[in-house]
């Protein structure tokens, strides 16, 4: 949990674009936290399904590296012992 969680909020933490100066003159800039803009159902079902997509496609990839080449592993590929190797 520790791997993902501190990068977040060490970057949250850290992260300033403006200084404070500019921040007390243009106080617009902070409409999009607020207003819920960068962060809506939307987006957070778009950011899942990028997270599926890209599951999919390292598990198929290693699955279709694991049955073209069983020789290399001594076994063939209908154990699930031999797939959790990868």
């Amino acid at each position: 949990m520790a791997f993902t969680s501190l990068p977040i909020i060490f970057y949250g933490v850290m992260d300033q674009e403006y200084d404070k100066e500019t921040l007390f003159r243009n106080p617009k800039l902070y409409e999009d936290g607020p207003e819920n803009a960068c962060v809506t159902t939307k987006m957070f079902i778009r950011w899942l399904l990028y997270t599926f997509i890209q599951a999919a496609i390292i598990f198929y990839t290693s699955y279709s590296a694991m049955l073209n080449a069983p020789e290399i592993y001594g076994s063939s590929t209908d154990d699930s012992a031999t797939f959790k190797q990868i």
